[in-house]
Parts: structure tokens; C-alpha cells; sequence
């Protein structure tokens, strides 16, 4: 395989990706090659340095008097880490198995070597069909008529084996088609939720459900392919989940957790089911097996071997714990645990910028119950200096920030911050119910002389609040904030 000359930082960072065994398989290879090997002196010298430095390694080769060409030993490298890598083995897909097999079968016919041929073509369609994988199948279709012109097998005529294989590929056809129409749809919920999560109007709610009605008509113990189903589940955990339905999201979640794990080589990792499951489980607050799965998406970090696929569980885990701490009321817990990961999240960054601030707001969260408002302050406004105005997290941060000024006595602030959350309300076409109450409250606070007076406002913000968290899409403030929390500790002291 021939790759083009890369830049010395790419492959420093290709490199520094590699775990200790992969390192050590690229040594094992290359002792057996014979003469000097000047690559590995250039591995040596980059897997050397905490930051890529090329001026650096030039002059210890100048230093080491080789005459080397540094461009052509940085592609000749490249390719001996990638060619390694593809030789462990352990990124390969589900399907690789079965190409690798239809390709040994080819290659034996091509030797003439017929029955040998039709036996690995054989076992790569058990592959394929176990893997559900439909383009493989079509593969040793085609492959399996190429291969009945050269049978020495009498049992079946060529003309029988024929309508053998239309029928097979009729029905593949069929489920192709199937597959097809699931997946499409899969794919337009799925962009639809990107770019707006949550369908609050009729007219949203409306469009979404006419998009996903051809699956809801579907019979589900017909769909026969797996592939279909895990991709009927998750259209529809995304469907429940946008119209705040967590109940119904969370249950499609379970269901795709038991199917990915039944059938491991269809979709080879069950770590993003998980992630859909505790992620639906915090806005269901169902925690019933909360610790058990949270544990096992844990174990993604050990065990996956893939850096990006691992930084995603790793922050995705610290992001559900601290949620999960938070919903317990263990704030202690949340800021000892960041103290705790400090160098493990430095190994991560930077973290994916949605996670990164939801885990400030977070950890503010924590902080403010706590007690420590200045710290809680710092941390929103992290998000306020630093998100995108238009996202939900930054319209959660400006209310919040109103709440921990407004306990900080800071009422020489208050006026101007009030000002502005409403302005980015406005501004977003967006006042629900529960925002404006406690933008109203916090705008009559500032009026308030006495106790009494401010525990009359707290218990009619409650009890606006509770009303208006009847409709499931005002709740998503609590996803963030858990303000009856914070109002049951104003009127009476305790949180419970």
C-alpha cells in the first residue's frame, strides 16, 4: 500500500497514538529485516519527544552523520506503523473477516485449486450471514456463479445451481431493500435531531412524526434482518427522545443494548447504545440499573482499542457520573471526582466542546450547591465567554448565572444580566414557561424587604414551576438545574 509523504507531525502524532503493545509488535516486525534500519532510529527519536520538534530531530541525525533522505524515511515509516497495525488485527471491522475469506477464495481459484476455493467461499457466506453483512453476501453470490462455471462437482447441473443462486439473490434483494428503508429514515431522524434536538412546535412535531410513520406501520417480528431492527430501534429511541417521550426512548435503548449484544458482529461495539441508554436514563431520572451499565460503558476505556473511540467514552462516562452524583445530591462527590481525574482529562483533551461544557456547567452546579459561589460563578462563565449564543446549554448558563448572583447579593449586577438573558431568549424566538417564571421571580426579588415577603415569592415560583413541568418539554431546565432542589432549601432549609 502506497501513501503519500506525510508531514513529520503527522506521523509524530500516528506515533504517539500507538499503545505499548503496538509498539512493541512494530519492533518484533522489523527485527526481521536485515542491514540498518534508519526508520527506527527516526521512531526512536520522535517516540522520544512530549512535543514535536523537527528542527531537533534533523540535528541528531546530522549529529548521528546519516545521509539518509528524512522525506522518504517519514512515508517508508508511516507505512511500517500502518502495515503493522493492519497485521494485529485489532481495528478491523466485523466484516474484514468475510472479504479476507471471499479474497482467499478467488485467489485459490485462481490457482485452480476449485474445491479449496468453493469451501472458503462457503464458510465467507456463513461469515456474512452471521455479520449480517448484505454487500458481502451479494460478493459471494456473484463469486459463487464464477465459481459453479469451474465445479468438478456433478451432484447439481449449472443450470439448477443458477436458479439456486437468483433465488438467494432475490432474497437478498429483498432485504437490501428492506434494510434500505429503514436506514433512510434512520438517517433523516438522525439529522433532523442534530439539528434540533428537541421538536417543540406542532408544526416540528408534526413533520417529525410523518417521517417516522412508515416505521411505526411496520410489523416488527417481520423486519428479519438484524441490521434492520438495530436501525428500526435506534429511529425511534431518537423519535421518543426529541418529543421528551424518555419512557419510550429509554425502552428502545434496552432493546438495542440486548440486540448488538446477541449479535456482536453486526455492530461490533455496544459501547454507543450505552451511552444512548444512560444519557435517556439522567432525562427519564430511571436508575435502576443506572450503576450497573454506567460500569460496563466504564469498561470501554480498558478495553477499546481505538483512541478516539475510547476519548469519546471516557468523557461521556465523567459527564453521566457527575450527572449522576448531581442527581443523588452528592455534590462533594462531583468535585472531588474532577479533582481526582484532573490528569486523566488533561490526557483526553481537548474534550469534544458540547461535553466539555456541559461538564462545566455541571461542576458549577455542584459548586453552587456547595456553597462556593465564586467557584460555580467561574465555571458558567466559562461557558457564557467561551459557547456559541444560539446553543441551549448557553440560554441555561444565563439563567443560572442570574441564580448565583442573586445568592451572592451581587443586586448592583442583577438588573443588567436580567436584561440580557431576556434579550438571548428573545433573540432565539424561545420563552417557555418555566424560563419566564424564574426570570420574573428573580426581576421581583430585587423589590423584596423582608423574609417572609422573599419565602412567598420562592413557594409560588415552586408551585408555578411544578404546574408547568407537567408539559414534559418545560422539564428540560431540570436536566441542567435542579431548581425545586434549590427552592425547597429556600422555604424550608432542607433539600429533601
Amino acid at each position: 500500500m502506497r501513501h503519500k509523504i506525510i508531514s513529520g507531525e503527522e506521523l509524530f502524532d500516528l506515533i504517539k497514538s500507538l499503545t505499548k503493545a503496538e509498539k512493541r509488535n512494530l519492533k518484533v516486525l522489523t527485527k526481521k529485516e536485515k542491514g540498518e534500519k534508519f526508520y527506527i532510529r527516526l521512531f526512536d527519536l520522535l517516540n522520544a519527544q512530549e512535543v514535536y520538534d523537527e528542527t531537533a530531530v534533523l540535528k541528531k541525525l546530522r549529529q548521528q552523520k546519516t545521509r539518509k533522505n528524512y522525506s522518504l524515511a517519514k512515508k517508508y515509516l508511516f507505512e511500517k506503523i500502518i502495515a503493522s497495525l493492519h497485521g494485529m488485527g485489532t481495528y478491523k471491522y466485523a466484516d474484514s473477516k468475510v472479504r479476507d475469506l471471499i479474497e482467499t477464495a478467488t485467489l485459490l481459484r485462481s490457482k485452480g485449486l476449485y474445491n479449496q476455493a468453493r469451501r472458503y467461499l462457503e464458510l465467507a457466506d456463513a461469515e456474512a450471514i452471521e455479520a449480517d453483512t448484505l454487500f458481502n453476501r451479494f460478493a459471494v453470490n456473484f463469486w459463487s456463479y464464477a465459481f459453479a462455471l469451474n465445479s468438478t462437482d456433478t451432484r447439481t447441473s449449472l443450470m439448477e445451481k443458477t436458479e439456486e443462486l437468483n433465488r438467494t439473490g432475490k432474497q437478498l434483494l429483498a432485504k437490501a431493500e428492506e434494510y434500505l428503508n429503514i436506514y433512510h429514515i434512520f438517517r433523516l431522524v438522525r439529522s433532523t435531531q442534530i439539528a434540533n434536538p428537541f421538536c417543540r412546535s406542532t408544526e416540528e412535531q408534526e413533520k417529525l412524526s410523518a417521517l417516522v410513520a412508515p416505521l411505526l406501520a411496520l410489523d416488527y417480528e417481520k423486519i428479519f434482518s438484524v441490521g434492520s431492527r438495530i436501525h428500526y430501534h435506534i429511529a425511534l429511541h431518537i423519535y421518543h427522545s426529541m418529543l421528551a417521550r424518555h419512557q419510550e426512548s429509554l425502552a428502545h435503548c434496552k432493546e438495542l443494548i440486548s440486540l448488538v449484544k446477541a449479535h456482536p458482529k453486526i455492530d461490533n461495539s455496544v459501547y454507543p447504545q450505552l451511552s444512548n441508554y444512560l444519557g435517556e436514563a439522567i432525562k427519564a431520572r430511571q436508575f435502576e440499573d443506572f450503576e450497573n451499565y454506567l460500569a460496563e460503558f466504564y469498561e470501554g476505556i480498558r478495553t477499546v482499542p481505538d483512541f478516539h473511540e475510547k476519548k469519546l467514552i471516557y468523557e461521556r462516562w465523567l459527564l453521566y457520573q457527575i450527572k449522576y452524583l448531581i442527581h443523588r445530591g452528592d455534590f462533594e462527590a462531583v468535585i472531588r471526582l474532577m479533582e481526582s481525574e484532573r490528569d486523566r482529562t488533561q490526557a483526553y483533551s481537548p474534550l469534544t466542546r458540547y461535553i466539555y461544557f456541559q461538564i462545566m456547567y455541571h461542576l458549577s452546579v455542584a459548586c453552587f450547591f456547595s456553597g462556593n459561589y465564586p467557584e460555580s460563578w467561574r465555571h458558567i462563565m466559562k461557558i457564557l465567554n467561551e459557547a456559541d449564543s444560539s446553543q441551549d446549554i448557553y440560554i441555561y448558563a444565563k439563567i443560572f448565572s442570574l441564580i448565583i448572583l442573586y445568592e451572592r447579593n451581587e443586586a448592583d449586577l442583577l438588573p443588567h444580566a436580567l436584561r440580557s438573558a431576556y434579550r438571548s431568549l428573545l433573540r432565539r424566538e424561545r420563552l417557555y414557561k418555566a424560563e419566564k417564571n424564574i426570570l420574573d421571580f428573580i426581576r421581583h426579588t430585587q423589590a423584596v424587604s423582608s423574609r417572609k415577603e422573599a419565602v412567598d415569592l420562592f413557594r409560588e415560583l415552586a408551585g408555578n414551576l411544578e404546574r408547568s413541568f407537567e408539559d414534559p418539554f418545560e422539564q428540560a431546565i431540570q436536566y441542567y438545574f435542579d431548581i425545586l432542589r434549590w427552592l425547597r432549601i429556600k422555604t424550608s432549609g432542607k433539600p429533601s
